[in-house]
C-alpha cells in the first residue's frame, strides 16, 4: 500500500497480524538508505565477499548460518529507502481490512525485562517500570495483580488491550488515505486439548479463513463451522466489493476514529469496545508519546 511501485496492482488488501503489535521501530522503520547500506556491506564482508559478484558466488549453505563471522546479522525489514518507499507515505491507498488475533505475536509475554522470567508479582511490577516509566503506576492500578498465579492472565489483557487499542490509533492515521477501513479482533481458540497454553494464536484464524479445518486433526465444534462460514464470507466479500458485509451475516461496522470499535470475530461476532474507557484512555496517551 505504501510502495508507489505497487500503484495499479490490487484494488483492495487484507492484513491479518497487522499493524499494533510491535513497536514502530521494529522492523527498521527508522533505519536510513545509508544505515542499510552500511550494515549491507559489513554482513557482506563478514561471509568473506567484498563484492556483488563474490557474494553471488558464495554457496547456499553460507548464508543458511545464523550470523557470520563476529556475529554479523543480515539487515532486513521495510524502510523508506526513497525507492519502494518514499519518504511521505501516499495520500491515496486502497480500502484495508486489518486485526490481530488474541494470543498473537507481542500479546501476554512480561513486557521488557520480564519475559525471561517466572511469572511473579516482583517481575510483572518491574516490566511494568520498564515499559511504563512515569506512567507505571498508572498501569498496575489499571491492570493490578496481588498473586503469582495472577499475572500470565493480567499480562494477557493489558497485552490484548494496547494491542486493540494500537490498531485502533493506526487506523486514525490511515483513514484520509485508506478511506475505508474495517478492523477485527479474533479469539476463537482453535481446539487444540495437547496444547491449550498457545490459546488464539499467530496463524490460527488461517484455517478458519481458508476453510481449511478438515486439514487439521483437532476435535472441532459445531461452533468452529459456523466461525469459519463466517469469516471466509466476510474475506469474500470485502475482496470483491471493498465491504465485509452481506446477507446473512452480522453487520460489521466500518472503522470510525471516534467510536473506538472493533468487530469481535469468534463464538460470539459483533462490534466491541478495543477497551474500557479508563484503559483506553491510558494507551491512547503512552502510544502517542
Amino acid at each position: 500500500m505504501h510502495s508507489p511501485l505497487a500503484n495499479g496492482l490490487f484494488v483492495r488488501a487484507i492484513a491479518q497480524s497487522g499493524p499494533g503489535l510491535l513497536p514502530s521501530a521494529a522492523l527498521g522503520a527508522t533505519t536510513t538508505l545509508a544505515d542499510r547500506e552500511a550494515a549491507g556491506a559489513r554482513y557482506a564482508e563478514s561471509k568473506g565477499a567484498k563484492t556483488l559478484a563474490e557474494l553471488r558466488a558464495l554457496p547456499p549453505a553460507t548464508f543458511f548460518t545464523p550470523t557470520g563471522r563476529g556475529g554479523v546479522t543480515a539487515p532486513n525489514g521495510p524502510f523508506k529507502d526513497g525507492w519502494v518507499l518514499p519518504a511521505a507515505d501516499p495520500t491515496e491507498q486502497v480500502p484495508l481490512m486489518l486485526g490481530l488475533v488474541a494470543d498473537d505475536i507481542g500479546i501476554g509475554g512480561g513486557g521488557r525485562g520480564g519475559a525471561a522470567s517466572a511469572p511473579s508479582v516482583a517481575t510483572y511490577q518491574s516490566a511494568a517500570q520498564q515499559t511504563y516509566g512515569d506512567q507505571a503506576d498508572a498501569f498496575l492500578k489499571l491492570y493490578p495483580v496481588t498473586a503469582d498465579s495472577e499475572v500470565t492472565a493480567m499480562q494477557k489483557t493489558a497485552g490484548r488491550d494496547r494491542a486493540r487499542v494500537s490498531m485502533d490509533l493506526w487506523a486514525g492515521e490511515q483513514e484520509k488515505a485508506n478511506k475505508r477501513i474495517y478492523t477485527y479482533y479474533f479469539n476463537r481458540v482453535l481446539p487444540w486439548p495437547a496444547h491449550p497454553e498457545f490459546g488464539a494464536f499467530h496463524t490460527s484464524e488461517v484455517p478458519y479463513v481458508f476453510q481449511t479445518m478438515s486439514r487439521l486433526d483437532r476435535p472441532w465444534e459445531p461452533v468452529d463451522k459456523k466461525v469459519s462460514d463466517t469469516m471466509s464470507s466476510y474475506w469474500v466479500n470485502f475482496a470483491t466489493k471493498g465491504d465485509p458485509n452481506g446477507a446473512g451475516l452480522p453487520n460489521w461496522p466500518a472503522y470510525s476514529s471516534t467510536a473506538h470499535t472493533t468487530m469481535g470475530l469468534g463464538a460470539e461476532m459483533g462490534a466491541m469496545n478495543v477497551a474500557e474507557p479508563a484503559k483506553l484512555e491510558f494507551f491512547q496517551r503512552v502510544l502517542k508519546k
